[in-house]
């Protein structure tokens, strides 16, 4: 996550709330071995430039989820729908287009 993220975390959601995300990623459980468990229609959307968690890591989960799409938002860092809104929103029109097909 790049400072502009942080700001905008700060912005959007405020300091006591942006503490408190912050203290729940801290002792999250890795849950990557239960990717092959998921059974539903699955998109991966990340930022080109998120730093928090790089294009590697969500590459990572997209081949540990059968049939799952990856898709990479350029000039795009952590928080994909305030940094590239309709870039977002078109993924997941045609990715909902797609499985409606």
């Amino acid at each position: 996550m790049n400072q502009r993220d942080h700001r905008k975390l700060l912005i959007v959601d405020g300091k006591d709330a942006f503490l408190r995300q912050q203290r729940a990623m801290i002792g999250r459980v890795d849950s990557r071995g239960s990717l092959l468990l998921v059974q539903c229609p699955t998109l991966v959307l990340c930022g080109r430039e998120d730093e928090l968690t790089p294009v590697a890591l969500h590459q990572e989960l997209a081949a540990g989820i059968r049939g799952a799409k990856l898709v990479v938002v350029e000039a795009c860092g952590h928080l994909s729908t305030l940094d590239q809104p309709r870039e977002v929103t078109a993924a997941l029109r045609q990715w909902v287009s797609a499985l409606e097909s």
